[in-house]
């Protein structure tokens, strides 16, 4: 009789126990994509750092699982592309280069605006991170293209290569410089050409002469080889932009579960701290790489540097003007960008805020 009891028992103990709900881990789709290679460094950290730091806060619970899909070096979308496909939502996640989209996104280029700021990558980085997630206009902004804000990041402090030796300011009167279209401005005073450049053709445009000079951050420019056709580097201390976003789809977003939004904010501060490493180890390398070959490096002097400064019109006013014709903040951003950068750095040449 006590047997046939302890057998009911248990086995309505296992009955009770299978009636029980059984843990459930949700999946999220999520598609990671940028117009760039993974051999650049920001996106090298997206594959290395970003989704491997998101699997691991999620990993932590175990409520939530992400499903990939990293689409780099265009496979999805090209960098021209890629905001538009991140506000449709064909890209949840962009790695994306917002020094590409000035009309839509004009308060973002406002580093683009003004020359000669830090050239420390990290306080060059940071200045714009920092606007972006304390000032309410920056978040409207994203709001228009239907995108939130994680991070962003600078390339480095700008060189000159060239294919001829140049030792002065003076020195680039008349030059062609490769550059983007937005950095054209900053020739205005010293009397060179900016021609519109890239990556992909700039070995074999200064080759043949298509412009003699290229502007360009010192890591990307060794790793192109770039110096083997324009041997002479010249460290202008022309700054540090930031110039590129990591962003979310908006509607994507507001999808998805505040653990899994909160996995994405540490991966986001993870990506910085990794891209900070590795581009001071780029730029290590590259400095390396130029000192024990061929090329000659030289160093534009404070005196040159404040004299191409000087010689620029009111780059910060005239950016100004165009913004707040526009019905934007201008004067507002410029000045609390222009702050941090007098607080945090010693490269301020001229204040374009108070002209």
């Amino acid at each position: 009789m006590k047997k046939s009891k302890l057998k009911t028992a248990v086995a309505l103990a296992a009955l009770s126990a299978s009636s029980l709900p059984a843990f459930s881990q949700e999946t999220i789709r999520l598609t990671i994509a940028s117009g760039f290679p993974p051999v650049l460094p920001f996106v090298a950290e997206a594959v290395e750092t970003f989704v491997p730091t998101v699997n691991e806060e999620l990993a932590k619970t175990g409520n939530y699982e992400i499903k990939w899909t990293e689409a780099h070096a265009g496979s999805l979308v090209s960098s021209p592309e890629i905001l538009q496909a991140t506000t449709d939502g064909i890209v949840d996640i962009a790695v994306m280069g917002h020094v590409f989209e000035p009309a839509k996104l004009p308060l973002m280029n406002v580093g683009g605006a003004v020359p000669f700021g830090a050239t420390d990558i990290e306080v060059a980085s940071e200045t714009l991170i920092k606007l972006n997630h304390e000032l309410p206009e920056f978040e409207a902004e994203w709001d228009a293209v239907n995108a939130v804000y994680l991070t962003g990041w600078a390339n480095g402090n700008y060189y000159l290569l060239s294919t001829k030796p140049i030792e002065t300011v003076e020195g680039l009167n008349g030059v062609k410089i490769g550059a983007t279209p937005g950095q054209f401005p900053w020739f205005t005073g010293i009397g060179a050409v900016g021609v519109t450049a890239s990556y992909a053709t700039a070995y074999n445009d200064l080759s043949s002469g298509i412009y003699d000079v290229i502007l360009t951050a010192l890591a990307g420019a060794v790793a192109a080889n770039l110096h083997e056709v324009a041997p002479y580097v010249i460290e202008t201390n022309l700054g540090a932009v930031n110039s590129g976003s990591i962003v979310v789809n908006k509607d994507k977003w507001g999808e998805l579960p505040e653990e899994v939004q909160n996995a994405l904010k540490v991966a986001a501060d993870a990506w910085l701290q990794g891209y900070y490493t590795r581009m001071a180890t780029l730029n290590e390398s590259a400095m390396d790489a130029l000192e024990g070959g061929s090329a000659t490096l030289v160093a534009f002097s404070d005196e040159e540097r404040a004299k191409w400064a000087a010689s620029l019109p009111p780059l910060g006013k005239e950016w100004v003007a165009r913004m707040e014709e526009n019905g934007l903040p201008g004067q507002k951003v410029l000045t609390a960008y222009m702050d941090y950068l007098r607080e945090h750095s010693d490269d301020v040449v001229r204040d374009w805020d108070k002209e």
